[in-house]
């Protein structure tokens, strides 16, 4: 009888290699589908936090317009005050609407 071999190093080595190409793997689906999902959702957090101090400020500001037209411009006259923003957001709120763009195809008729 022959005694026994000793196992090669292809055999010993296979954890290894199973431990690098799984790595290999991983790295490569992160790299692909992982990081691309964190662009997006960084873009939609940092949207969302950037929408919600935007409508702070305007609301904020909107509130300290009408305080400064009370008080220094139209002398206690709240009414006065809400008609001229008033009148402002219209016109820009008509600006805005005759800049919208058409709709192809489902126009009405009538």
């Amino acid at each position: 009888m022959s005694a026994p071999q000793a196992p090669t190093s292809s055999a010993t080595d296979w954890p290894a290699r199973v431990a690098s190409e799984l790595e290999r793997v991983t790295t490569l689906v992160e790299r692909r589908a992982v990081d691309p999902l964190r662009l997006v959702a960084r873009g939609i957090v940092y949207g969302l936090i950037a929408a919600m101090l935007g409508g702070l400020a305007l609301l904020l500001g909107t509130v300290g317009l009408v305080r400064l037209l009370n008080v220094y411009v139209f002398a206690g006259h709240d009414w006065a005050s809400f008609a001229l923003l008033g009148g402002i957001e219209s016109l820009g709120g008509l600006f805005l609407w005759s800049k919208r763009t058409k709709r192809g195809g489902s126009e009405r008729e009538g």
